[in-house]
């Protein structure tokens, strides 16, 4: 091998180790938990339905208050000793759509990831006020448009999430389950389900797994995602009041100190 490839190989794991210090850094800050983390919402039309576009009109800053007192009372719960970790503030409507997300392809994604990133800094930049330390982005769809919402997701790199809702005050429950599930996500939380099925993984996917019987269950762990009905069912809670964060989810994001 020539000096000079050395060299750009020796350059490139010196940017490689950088970035990594970088990420890990800026995940172990979100989970100090000294004072709350200030969580921007902004929503996004998905379609250009009249129907999204008046829900969108009508959200009042005080729409998203059921996921930060969700989350305070289970941190309170689980003796955090901050009772509001999250702050959550509703944004400016944003008019343009983010980056589709790729199926698959370890490339794709992470160029998709860089994309997405630009996007964020970009539109943050365009919002009035102080920049968040976590920026949510909620795509609204009109219910009579979409049957199955795409996969939402966040990202502790980028310190983002994209949530996929349903411009529907019936949805209102299970649209802000999702939003709490990827807002955990971003703060270093895990799934806790199998992708290929769905189902919540037992035990640390289970809101009571020590419960007997097992099935049914009441509630859902909020990173299993579901509410185990039987060991081949499990139905999306309704409401956050159907849902916990569990043991493990709290020790992935500093909630609770690894035993």
């Amino acid at each position: 091998m020539s000096i000079a490839r050395r060299v750009r190989i020796g350059a490139l794991l010196l940017i490689l180790a950088a970035v990594a210090f970088g990420e890990w850094r800026s995940a172990r800050s979100l989970q100090q938990w000294r004072e709350p983390l200030w969580v921007g919402i902004y929503p996004i039309a998905a379609d250009d339905s009249e129907v999204t576009a008046r829900w969108i009109e009508r959200l009042e800053p005080d729409t998203y208050a059921d996921v930060q007192s969700w989350l305070g009372r289970q941190a309170t719960a689980l003796g955090l000793g901050l009772d509001t970790p999250f702050k959550l503030v509703a944004g400016e409507p944003i008019g343009s759509q983010p980056p589709k997300p790729p199926d698959s392809g370890t490339l794709a994604i992470a160029a998709w990831s860089l994309k997405m990133r630009a996007w964020s800094r970009a539109r943050l930049g365009e919002q009035t006020g102080p920049r968040p330390d976590i920026a949510l982005y909620v795509l609204y769809h009109d219910a009579e448009r979409i049957a199955v919402l795409p996969h939402s997701l966040g990202l502790t790199k980028g310190r983002f999430g994209i949530v996929n809702a349903f411009a529907d005050p019936a949805m209102q429950g299970s649209n802000r389950v999702v939003m709490a599930h990827e807002l955990l996500h971003v703060v270093g939380a895990t799934d806790k389900y199998d992708p290929a099925t769905g189902l919540p993984r037992f035990p640390d996917g289970y809101a009571d797994p020590e419960q007997t019987p097992r099935y049914p269950q009441k509630r859902a762990e909020i990173m299993g995602g579901r509410v185990p009905i039987s060991a081949s069912r499990a139905s999306v809670p309704e409401s956050l009041g159907l849902a916990v964060v569990g043991p493990v989810s709290a020790t992935e994001i500093g909630w609770v100190r690894a035993p």
